[in-house]
């Protein structure tokens, strides 16, 4: 891979760049797709992506250029997800809505956004505890997993989340 590099002056080593990037991506398009299946078939075409254009890819922008690569795959995902389940009711091409899979819409992924942005802002200021809870909480873990990730009892894992989803509800811009 050296002498790939040495002679474009490009290109990234893809091993390694899997390596430090797939936890991240994972997670990233865990939350695009919902499941982790999808997010693994996400990441699985990312990673043949980049695989066919590493000499290509400019290593200072190899993260953002695999952020991208990870979204297009997982909606891609999502959609044919949608044609597989229009297809089995009979309805064949319609793409109409995604009420037919309970996929979030247009309106909901962009108020998703601002809950991301708004979370991002109000997190510094919640507990230790809490925050370290509902991050685990927020990557899919259940009660019972975040307990064992952090020796916690049920009670205290239960209480962290729910205090601290009760703060970041209070930290709420007011509607005017």
């Amino acid at each position: 891979m050296a002498a790939v590099e040495a002679r474009s002056g490009r290109g990234v080593d893809p091993e390694r760049v899997a390596r430090e990037h797939a936890e991240a991506l994972v997670r990233y398009a865990r939350r695009i797709v919902w499941s982790v299946d999808d997010a693994e078939d996400a990441w699985q075409r990312t990673l043949e992506i980049l695989l066919r254009e590493c000499r290509e890819v400019d290593p200072e922008w190899v993260g953002a250029w695999l952020h991208v690569v990870v979204k297009h795959e997982c909606l891609a995902i999502l959609r044919q997800r949608k044609h597989i389940a229009t297809a089995d009711r009979g309805e064949g091409e319609d793409l109409d809505g995604f009420a037919a899979l309970n996929l979030p819409g247009e309106e909901e992924l962009c108020e998703r956004l601002d809950l991301r942005e708004r979370a991002r802002r109000d997190l510094p200021r919640l507990k230790p505890q809490e925050r370290r809870a509902l991050g685990l909480f927020a990557q899919g873990y259940g009660y019972r997993e975040i307990c064992a990730a952090t020796g916690w009892s049920y009670t205290k894992v239960n209480r962290c989340v729910t205090e601290g989803r009760a703060a970041l509800r209070g930290m709420e811009p007011r509607a005017a």
